[in-house]
Formats: C-alpha cells, sequence, structure tokens
C-alpha cells in the first residue's frame, strides 16, 4: 500500500476498530483466520489525513515503532475513535 502517509495508513490498519471491523464483514480461512482481502480493504473507509489528525497520530506512531509500549498503543487507539466520534458504548463492544 502507498499514499502520502503511510504511517496514519499505518495506525488505522493495526487499531483495535480495524480488528473490530474485518472481524465482522471478512472472509475466513477453514480455521477461522480472518483474511484481509484486497476486496474487503476497500470497505474500511478510513478519514483523510489533515494537520490536526497527523499531529495527533503520527508522533504515537513514531514512538510505537521505535519502542512499543501499550500505553501509546491504547492513545493511539483512542485518537482513531475520537476521529469517528465513537461513544463509549461503541468503543466497549470494539474492545470486547
Amino acid at each position: 500500500m502507498t499514499g502520502s502517509e503511510p504511517k496514519y495508513l499505518l495506525a488505522f490498519l493495526n487499531s483495535h476498530f480495524a480488528m473490530y471491523f474485518f472481524s465482522k464483514i471478512g472472509t475466513t480461512t477453514g480455521v477461522g483466520t480472518i483474511r484481509w482481502k484486497k476486496f474487503k480493504l476497500e470497505e474500511f473507509s478510513i478519514p483523510q489525513p489533515n494537520d490536526e489528525r497527523l499531529n495527533k497520530i503520527l508522533p504515537l506512531v513514531n514512538r510505537l515503532l521505535h519502542n512499543y509500549s501499550k500505553k501509546i498503543e491504547q492513545d493511539v487507539n483512542k485518537q482513531i475513535y475520537d476521529i469517528f466520534n465513537f461513544t463509549f458504548a461503541e468503543i466497549e463492544i470494539i474492545e470486547c
């Protein structure tokens, strides 16, 4: 995949929301593993990056890439939830 902001894309595709989304729409293998097929990836709408979103997400992604931390991963997910304006109830469903 390519684009002007690959780390922004990386954040969304590795988020809890992406995992939840693809668990609902994705096809599976014979043993239940979710396959990330192109025609399903195209259904995942990622909001266009803007300066505000990039300024919040990219520093977190850079920190994760250099020194993984569960806390930073949670911060990235929170930023994504905020971008989608998910409610507390929706976030609870995603994180189950």
